[in-house]
């Protein structure tokens, strides 16, 4: 029991050995990037639906500096592209023999500031009063370019912790968010890999680099269908689930406390350490104590079983598991 107890709540002790043991067997080597080859990026979604300003509705979407509260997790947004940045100009900078220039970009850090007049510029000449997908991409030069695009269909930015593993949550999910004013609420497909994507920066920091994701949606997706419809569950080589293609994840497990014996039922998502992305609303999630960190081996998966998805864009999705 307490073997079982470990592997749903793992402690840090044991999350750093999973991380070590997957560090000694699989990365040996040293990771070759070239960073001309790819971009940083991340989704941000503009919603006027989203908007707590002081100003009235009309008027603060006309302002040319609009209010960070039109921008979905801004604050995360901001937060997830300083972390890639780190990440990719430090390694970039140990392969180039760092010189004045190198070093100086190796420093480069994102200001809220400059997101925000970034994300405002993209949406200067278009209607305002409808959601955008902003897709911010950050090249090797630091130079930064958002792309607009108008984005339909489902958006969820509630999350409904009490949802209990029975037959009627797909019901209940679907009756509790029609109250948030959702008429329609998806259940995604979701598809287990039959192949492991082994863990590499690009599994860890978002980039244009998706060979790996557009791999396992191929080899388990149906073809044809929408990612709104039907997604692949990734797992890393130690057979630890990942995340989705286009989300992160979070699966309800039983906790039980060593002392007391108190059973907590909670949505646990993939430690960073088994090599997923650390999304936004990931972040979000944890921060206030709606999902916690673990590890979620792929033979503990049933299939049928629900999935909380989350993503940048759609928000929070409701999955179920096929395998």
């Amino acid at each position: 029991m307490a073997a079982e107890n470990e592997r749903l709540n793992p402690n840090n002790e044991s999350l750093e050995k999973a991380a070590q043991d997957i560090i000694e067997t699989h990365l040996t080597s040293e990771f070759q990037i070239d960073r001309t080859t790819f971009k940083i990026i991340t989704a941000v979604r503009y919603d006027p639906m989203l908007y707590t300003g002081p100003l009235p509705i009309d008027f603060a979407v006309s302002q040319d500096l609009l209010d960070t509260s039109f921008f979905y997790l801004f604050s995360n947004h901001v937060e997830r592209l300083n972390d890639s940045l780190e990440f990719f100009n430090s390694v970039n900078e140990s392969e180039t023999n760092t010189d004045s220039e190198s070093n100086s970009s190796s420093k480069f850090k994102l200001t809220p500031e400059t997101l925000q007049l970034e994300l405002s510029n993209a949406l200067k000449d278009v209607n305002r009063f409808i959601p955008y997908k902003l897709r911010v991409l950050i090249d090797h030069n630091n130079i930064l370019q958002v792309e607009s695009v108008p984005v339909t269909g489902f958006f969820n930015s509630e999350v409904i912790p009490d949802l209990k593993n029975h037959i009627s949550i797909i019901e209940q999910w679907q009756n509790e968010l029609y109250q948030f004013g959702h008429h329609e609420a998806p259940v995604v497909k979701l598809y287990l890999d039959s192949e492991p994507t082994p863990i590499s920066p690009f599994t860890s920091f978002k980039t244009t680099k998706r060979d790996h994701y557009n791999a396992a949606r191929a080899r388990k997706v149906p073809l044809g269908a929408l990612p709104s419809e039907a997604d692949v569950l990734l797992f890393n080589v130690t057979e630890q689930v990942t995340e989705s293609s286009i989300s992160n994840i979070a699966v309800q497990r039983t906790i039980k406390h060593p002392i007391t014996g108190v059973e907590t039922v909670r949505w646990i998502t993939p430690a960073l350490a088994t090599g997923c992305l650390n999304g936004v609303v990931r972040r979000e999630l944890i921060k206030k104590e709606i999902i916690f960190e673990g590890l979620v081996p792929v033979k503990q998966l049933k299939n049928g079983e629900h999935v909380l998805l989350m993503n940048g864009v759609r928000g929070i999705m409701l999955g179920t598991l096929i395998i």
